[in-house]
């Protein structure tokens, strides 16, 4: 889906937070924007050459079991194939931490996810953590995140990732309820209790992840989950919107078949409209669209990176990456990446060039921190945002935007539909300049 085909307006209602818009733009690669890879002739090196803020992400797609609502992609399990999939693993983080090195680049964040990171053994987390800290260049207060699930994590391996560098442990929660929980596949019995305890063995930071609008889950067992979470010793929580991707099992559950009946955006509001009220007066204070943290605590550098369209360096399977207005993804075929790894990053998709990317990534940068900063000490980039006034007032006028004197803050309203916005910015932008340019 191109962003021509697809427009946006938004509503002037007395309710933004529910009705501002009747869709949300998806998020990740759009595959018709994306090169012939035969039109790709890349030298990595050079390519790379000039990155500054840089972030890296390494990727295990593998899961014990399935969640209903994952459209993540995945490897089959097996312990065979984990072996094989570590060993062109680390070739490729071998050969990326090289590059890095010989360009002079440090990674201000790095993050593992996945699959389930933690279904790797004691053993194999031990190796990779090795040649992770031998391989790729750090800055001194980098971040590092490992995901983990409830259960595949254990005293060991907690021990085991503290001891390799490991920084920041992310827990995909998703709810307390053992009920919802036991609905979408989500294994353990206890995991308030399991979750405390993953906090106190970690000598680290800890966050976790809820979603709202699962099945079953009702607001009081929402405003339940928000309560636990803050009370488990984490320093850190993302809020997420249920989404269904059509390949889940969750989405067969909702066809026309199934026995379930997805809540539209609309009735997700008072979900996150309740996340809203209750964290704030527990003390924690919003950091990004989706991600809170009490004082002193969680600074999520890794998604502020990716959101702000900073350099994104991937490694593994299936791992997307971002550099100066192109993103690209590695080959999701084994045989592919294991004879390619070593030489180069193995891609299957490689996007042109974004025109003007530069200021486009601006708007990336200063939304992803909620202040649209139009007016500042450089005449050229107050001019430039001259360009996006048509689009802005409208956007003011819904109730997503507050008139600062330096610019536009997100509502509440706002933060909820920033995928939005970001979208018709970034396209008004380039519309705007092209039109200039011309």
């Amino acid at each position: 889906m191109t962003p021509s085909k697809f427009s946006l307006t938004p509503r002037l209602t007395d309710d933004p937070l529910a009705l501002a818009f009747d869709r949300l733009v998806p998020q990740g690669p759009m595959m018709d924007l994306f090169l012939p890879l035969e039109e790709v002739n890349l030298d990595w090196e050079d390519f790379l050459a000039g990155a500054e803020e840089c972030g890296a992400y390494l990727n295990i797609p593998f899961c014990p079991t399935i969640c209903d609502f994952c459209g993540f992609f995945k490897l089959p399990f097996s312990t065979a194939l984990i072996k094989r999939y570590l060993l062109a693993l680390v070739t490729d983080v071998r050969a990326r931490g090289a590059l890095l090195k010989k360009l002079g680049l440090r990674l201000k964040a790095l993050y593992i996810g996945g699959g389930t990171p933690t279904i790797l053994s004691e053993e194999e987390l031990s190796l990779l953590l090795a040649v992770i800290d031998e391989s790729l260049p750090m800055i001194e207060e980098s971040e590092f995140t490992f995901e983990a699930s409830l259960s595949t994590l254990t005293p060991r391996k907690i021990d085991i990732l503290a001891r390799g560098g490991v920084n920041r442990l992310s827990i995909g929660v998703q709810s307390f309820n053992p009920e919802v929980r036991g609905a979408v596949g989500r294994r353990s019995i206890e995991p308030f209790k399991e979750v405390k305890e993953a906090v106190l063995n970690f000598k680290g930071l800890t966050v976790i992840d809820l979603i709202h609008n699962l099945p079953g889950q009702s607001l009081e067992i929402f405003e339940s989950d928000l309560k636990a979470a803050t009370e488990t010793g984490a320093k850190g929580l993302a809020v997420y919107l249920l989404k269904i991707p059509p390949q889940s099992n969750l989405a067969k559950k909702m066809g026309p078949q199934g026995s379930l009946k997805p809540l539209t955006l609309a009735q997700a509001a008072p979900y996150r409209r309740l996340a809203n009220q209750i964290l704030p007066a527990l003390g924690w204070s919003r950091i990004s669209a989706a991600h809170f943290a009490p004082p002193l605590g969680d600074r999520n550098v890794y998604n502020h990176l990716s959101a702000s369209r900073r350099s994104i360096i991937p490694m593994g399977i299936g791992a997307g990456g971002y550099h100066r207005g192109r993103s690209w993804v590695i080959t999701r075929d084994l045989d592919h990446y294991e004879t390619s790894a070593k030489n180069d990053a193995p891609l299957t998709l490689f996007s042109p060039k974004a025109t003007y990317f530069e200021f486009l990534d601006r708007i990336s940068l200063d939304l992803s921190q909620g202040l649209l900063q139009t007016k500042d000490e450089l005449e050229t980039s107050s001019a430039l945002f001259k360009i996006l006034e048509p689009t802005i007032e409208p956007l003011v006028k819904a109730g997503l935007f507050n008139v600062e004197p330096n610019g536009y803050s997100l509502t509440e309203a706002g933060w909820f539909w920033s995928p939005n916005i970001e979208f018709l910015l970034r396209n008004a932008a380039a519309e705007g300049l092209q039109k200039t340019k011309n």
